[in-house]
């Protein structure tokens, strides 16, 4: 008898190779990847703020500074601005750039808005650097991100998106055939003894 490691290695030894082709990011989906995938550049990209509210230079707060001028909004998707004086700071959105000069966020909700300025409340707590995602943090440019020979799924789709990587070489999986035979099936629609069974499988 031919035990299960041995079939198993029969059955691949004897698997056709399957061609591979380049097929635009939308189809790819169930195929399998034929080559390694690279970042495109750092993730993130640059200094990501993590939550609403306000940048700051946290050489300001700890001497003190409770009170900022607001000098800009930075929006999401917009080039930094920067703060230029003491004092200053630039209202921000979350997943916005960090404004140039800033390396600490302070959410909106310890603060309040009055006129120009952005006044702290008295219990807040900071500490440097807080609410920023930095650039190459999750991964840095050049570093793999896929292997070739894995299975792509829509996990592995949104990576490649993110990779840039509009078109992708990838093996499609072969069709597979299932071919249901014995005396005691019979097809659906036909009379059936008591010692017999449907035909379910095609």
């Amino acid at each position: 008898m031919t035990d299960v490691a041995e079939a198993e290695a029969l059955i691949l030894g004897r698997m056709p190779s399957l061609s591979d082709a380049e097929r635009p990011l939308g189809e790819t989906g169930g195929g399998v990847l034929r080559e390694d995938i690279a970042a495109e550049r750092d993730q993130p990209p640059f200094d990501r703020v993590t939550m609403d509210g306000i940048a700051i230079r946290y050489a300001d707060w700890a001497r003190g500074v409770r009170r900022y001028r607001v000098a800009g909004t930075q929006a999401a998707g917009a080039p930094a601005l920067g703060i230029r004086a003491s004092g200053q700071c630039v209202e921000i959105m979350t997943g916005a750039v960090l404004p140039d000069g800033a390396d600490t966020v302070i959410p909106v909700e310890r603060l309040t808005r009055e006129r120009e300025d952005a006044v702290i409340e008295s219990s807040a707590r900071v500490s440097h650097g807080q609410f920023i995602h930095r650039r190459g943090s999750d991964r840095a440019a050049g570093t793999r991100l896929l292997a070739s020979g894995c299975a792509i799924g829509p996990a592995e789709m949104a990576v490649l998106a993110s990779a840039g990587r509009p078109r992708i070489r990838v093996t499609e999986p072969p069709r597979v055939a299932v071919i249901s035979t014995g005396d005691e099936l019979v097809d659906v629609g036909e009379p059936i003894e008591p010692y017999q069974i449907r035909s379910s499988n095609d």
